[in-house]
């Protein structure tokens, strides 16, 4: 006895035969005819893939694994959005590969489960189309027409498009007689189609759903429902696609890591060196200064005592310029430290010592004094101290 069959349609429906008993509707209502039992399912072919492939031997776990290398010119889209399935070897070293959409694939198994279907098989609809050898079955259903074209390959068409398809099968494969399923009132439209072939066209038509003509020999069986859908199976050919991309977008990285790399040790060496400065400054500016331990925020600590108190160093050197007698002499060096301004000069006679002392005790903003006055040949040098008053 046959197993029972059911079909499953694109638009949700299904329909399914048990002894000889044919019916069509949801799939609740399959699943109460078949009270629980076990059937054989129909998928839709249009959303399936079949081809014949050479394959080295090989178990079926290494076939999954390399079959999407094969077909990958094959596939539009990305591969790991697809699900493999191997079926029996069709001759030396060739087998039946199918390949399908992955979220396709679930929808209809959990569509099965939910209606408490158990399926012992999923196989393309194609393949269960009645075939004889130097022949091509046809059947038309709904506007879809599936093709058988050998024991391992069909496909399903839009009815529009039915005859270029065929005509090519023809020439290709030299078929001399077409056989074609549908509905009596289909069939005039399906042999039109064909007519401009130059085959025999044998016409067998049914009443009621098409799954009544649909029988599963052993030559065309793959189970669908063995689809290896492990989420780990595309990825070394994801990592075959992308690994140069992937190589480049490294090497990008690494080189901007090296460019800002070489980038920071230049700044902290520009860094380095402008503390240097500022310490050799702060020496020169400062030289009673004796411990240096932080350049930057000592120098500026010092510019802050030289500009915000009242005894700064700008009021200090404004305070010279009242002493007229300054012009005649020579400066050597000035220093500025802790309110305190220091003068080194030197003035060709002692009168003019005399003249800078009353010049600098007139001073308003200052209190000023001579010191070190030393007298040597023709010059006397001494230093003229500035204090700010208080």
């Amino acid at each position: 006895m046959a197993p029972p069959l059911i079909r499953l349609h694109n638009d949700g429906t299904v329909s399914w035969c048990r002894d000889g008993q044919v019916g069509s509707g949801s799939l609740a209502e399959a699943a109460a005819v078949l009270a629980g039992g076990r059937a054989l399912a129909l998928v839709p072919s249009r959303d399936v893939v079949l081809r014949v492939l050479s394959l080295p031997p090989a178990s079926r776990r290494q076939l999954l694994r390399a079959v999407p290398y094969a077909v990958e010119d094959e596939v539009c889209g990305p591969v790991g959005e697809l699900s493999f399935a191997v079926g029996s070897e069709v001759g030396q070293g060739r087998r039946l590969v199918a390949w399908v959409n992955r979220e396709v694939l679930s929808g209809w198994r959990e569509d099965l489960r939910r209606a408490g279907i158990k399926a012992r098989l999923l196989v393309p609809d194609c393949l269960a189309l009645p075939w004889e050898p130097g022949s091509l079955s046809l059947l038309l259903d709904n506007g879809e027409v599936l093709v058988r074209c050998d024991a391992v390959n069909g496909y399903a068409v839009e009815m529009e498009n039915l005859a270029p398809v065929v005509e090519a099968e023809v020439r290709q494969r030299g078929i001399q007689r077409l056989v074609c399923f549908g509905h009596e009132q289909e069939m005039d439209d399906l042999v039109r189609q064909l007519d401009p072939l130059s085959c025999e066209i044998e016409t067998r038509p049914f009443l009621g759903a098409a799954v009544s003509v649909l029988s599963l020999d052993d030559a065309g069986v793959i189970d669908m429902g063995a689809l290896d859908d492990r989420r780990d199976n595309h990825w070394p050919l994801l990592w075959k696609r992308w690994r140069l991309p992937l190589y480049l977008l490294l090497f990008c990285a690494v080189l901007f890591a090296s460019g800002e790399g070489i980038r920071y040790s230049r700044l902290q060496r520009h860094l380095r060196q402008d503390r240097e400065e500022i310490a050799r400054i702060y020496r020169q500016a400062f030289p009673k200064s004796r411990h240096l331990v932080n350049p930057v925020a000592q120098m500026r600590r010092k510019l802050q005592e030289m500009t915000g108190a009242r005894n700064t160093f700008t009021q200090l050197v404004n305070e010279l310029t009242a002493i007229p007698t300054l012009s005649k002499g020579n400066a050597k060096e000035i220093r500025f430290a802790e309110g305190r301004l220091e003068l080194d000069m030197t003035v060709p006679d002692l009168r003019l010592i005399d003249r800078i002392r009353q010049e600098a005790a007139a001073l308003a903003g200052a209190a000023a004094r001579l010191e070190n006055i030393r007298a040597g040949g023709k010059e006397v040098s001494c230093t003229l101290v500035l204090e700010g008053k208080r």
